[in-house]
């Protein structure tokens, strides 16, 4: 995890579980417990939470059908007898 902070220091504790969730599957504890474990991490080691401003702006608009907005979300699907996979 460490690795992971200096390397990508604008990584949230979220993605952080999500990586850990992915490749370990369950895990023996909570994500809030995650996060308070990569803020230790993060003053210990003095690795600011870099922010990136993130730019907005009015689109051009189109005509009816040219456009549509996409939501981006994961969700639990079953993918045999016990087992789940992230979509």
């Amino acid at each position: 995890m460490l690795g992971w902070l200096r390397e990508f220091p604008d990584i949230s504790a979220a993605q952080v579980y999500d990586w850990l969730e992915e490749k370990f599957k369950t895990l023996p504890f909570s994500e809030s417990t995650l996060r308070r474990y990569i803020r230790i991490l993060r003053q210990k080691h003095d690795i600011p939470k870099a922010t990136r401003l993130r730019q907005y702006e009015a689109v051009e608009e189109l005509p009816m059908g040219m456009q549509m907005q996409v939501d981006f979300g994961t969700i639990k699907a079953p993918k045999k007898i016990g087992e789940e996979i992230k979509l």
